[in-house]
């Protein structure tokens, strides 16, 4: 089909059905960039799910520029359980759960280690918060 000059789209009756985004699709983006915050992300480089490994327990581990971050997921049916380690020296750690606006956990970073217990399963991230005057580091989202 011939495009306008003018706007670069395809000419037809049924152009609309094709590229229509869906509305879950256009709201789910903008929530996600509602949700972003300050700081550094710390990248998912390892996670012993897509290696052939028998431990019971997941481990994810994160790089960011400073420092590195790790957790250990072990999951029941419907929770699970996340202990982490950072290098950061932190004061708290958060988990935020996609699809809502507010940290739905926070726990005390002690030497480096925090835990939460009975977290829902589905796609979230790990928030470490500084120290004062130092910047947040938050991981790539992933699913428990």
């Amino acid at each position: 089909m011939p495009s306008s000059p003018r706007s670069g789209k395809r000419s037809g009756a049924d152009d609309a059905s094709h590229d229509a985004v869906p509305p879950e699709v256009s709201e789910g983006a903008r929530a996600a960039f509602g949700r972003r915050r300050g700081g550094e992300l710390a990248v998912l480089s390892f996670d012993s799910a897509d290696r052939a490994m028998t431990r019971p327990d997941r481990l994810l581990r994160f790089d960011y520029p400073s420092g590195r971050i790790e957790i250990v997921v072990s999951s029941e049916e419907r929770v699970c359980t996340l202990r982490g380690r950072c290098e950061l020296t932190a004061r708290r750690a958060e988990i935020e759960i996609a699809g809502q606006h507010d940290v739905a956990l926070a726990e005390e970073v002690r030497s480096g280690a925090f835990a939460f217990q009975n977290v829902p399963r589905g796609t979230l991230r790990v928030i470490v918060v500084a120290n004062e005057g130092g910047e947040p580091v938050h991981t790539d989202w992933f699913r428990t």
